[in-house]
């Protein structure tokens, strides 16, 4: 059974309907990710290889490593981030993230085990148009018929 644990509340303004603010779109994207501070300080010396999808302009699901000596649980009220590059044909992406919630998903692969839900909260303008990029592609791909 896979158990999902909140870091942090969401304000009111931030939400849609469906808890979101933007729409998310299925795509998968590899990934390199640290742990760090708010400020993108690593808290790691080495980086964990994972995958990215379910993306919005705002934020998407990271399918990864656990976060060493923590539980799921522990995310419940944390304050952690991640700093990660996002390896895409149009150039990387470099954000840092913060952790809005974890899901452990049992029957993945140990490697990719933990499922972050992040919101991006730091991004550069080139990156930020990559991101934007990376989701028009994701739609246009959505709506055409097969």
């Amino acid at each position: 059974m896979d158990a999902s644990y909140s870091a942090a509340k969401q304000s009111s303004e931030s939400k849609t309907s469906d808890s979101r603010r933007y729409k998310r779109y299925p795509t998968q994207v590899p990934a390199f990710y640290r742990f760090c501070s708010a400020q993108g300080v690593a808290e790691e010396a080495y980086a964990h290889q994972g995958l990215a999808e379910d993306f919005s302009e705002g934020g998407f699901k990271l399918r990864g490593f656990p976060k060493a000596n923590a539980a799921p649980q522990d995310a419940a009220g944390s304050d952690w981030h991640l700093s990660i590059t996002l390896t895409m044909p149009d150039g990387a992406v470099v954000a840092l993230c913060r952790i809005c919630h974890v899901q452990l998903q049992s029957d993945a692969d140990p490697d990719l085990s933990w499922a972050y839900g992040l919101e991006v909260i730091g991004i550069e303008a080139l990156h930020r148009e990559r991101l934007k990029k990376l989701c028009l592609k994701a739609k246009i791909i959505e709506a055409t018929p097969l």
